[in-house]
């Protein structure tokens, strides 16, 4: 409750505080330099060179420490730390006091991706530790009557997408169904964009055969999702998977 009081300029600076100190208390030094990172608190420790850290860990007298509180950040911070004067160390120090706090060995495996590989540790109460990267989860198989009801989606021609166990329909990156499951209906097809268009979707099924409602939805996609076509919501959703989807073609 006293946490959900405080405004996002006082949070900023405790937040700032907090972070001061666990650098200093972790490297050694006794000053650190604060540097503009939007809404995340973030430090370079020696950067003229007049300090060593005094931890192994700490890296060289450039490096930089930006502490993470929510569930974002990363990108963030490997921008800002390519985007400095010098290279440097990047340190992600995740809050594990904060509500929403990513988990620090899940945000470890994401980091080594990045050519900056940042060091990730896990800060709890005033402890400071490396976060170790975290195994993937294994993947999640969809149930083989889930498979079986996409298949009229999948004989006209969309691409069928597994994600984390769903069964989706995708037609340049923008979803135009899912497998569904109910206690009456078990596993059954919805096509639309959308819950909300889906359900516009079983409402015109009352009017129309599903193979014409299924044959329409596709029709309006395929001809706005072109991109010769003026702006529309069709061709403006999920643009990061069309790129995704002409990149696998």
């Amino acid at each position: 409750m006293v946490a959900s009081m405080i405004g996002p300029e006082q949070r900023a600076r405790l937040n700032l505080a907090k972070l001061r100190a666990v650098v200093r208390a972790h490297t050694g030094v006794t000053t650190t330099q604060d540097r503009p990172l939007g809404g995340l608190a973030a430090v370079v420790v020696g950067e003229d060179g007049n300090e060593q850290a005094g931890n192994e860990q700490a890296g060289n007298v450039q490096d930089g420490f930006v502490l993470v509180s929510g569930p974002t950040g990363l990108g963030a911070a490997v921008l800002w730390a390519l985007r400095q004067d010098h290279p440097r160390r990047l340190h992600l120090i995740v809050d594990t006091d904060a509500e929403d706090a990513p988990d620090p060995d899940v945000l470890a495996r994401r980091a080594g991706y990045f050519r900056a590989d940042p060091w990730v540790y896990r800060l709890v109460g005033s402890e400071l530790t490396r976060a170790q990267p975290a195994a993937h989860k294994p993947p999640l198989v969809p149930d083989p009557a889930a498979l079986v009801a996409m298949e009229p989606l999948r004989a006209a021609g969309v691409e069928v997408v597994v994600e984390h166990g769903v069964v989706l329909a995708e037609v340049l990156g923008l979803e135009v169904g899912r497998v569904v499951k109910d206690p009456v209906r078990g596993f059954h097809l919805e096509v639309g964009v959308g819950r909300y268009d889906r359900e516009a979707a079983r409402l015109m099924e009352a009017l129309r055969s599903v193979e014409e409602v299924t044959a329409t939805d596709l029709d309006v996609v395929r001809g706005h999702r072109r991109p010769d076509q003026p702006p529309h919501l069709l061709n403006r959703l999920a643009r990061q998977r069309w790129v995704r989807a002409n990149i696998l073609v």
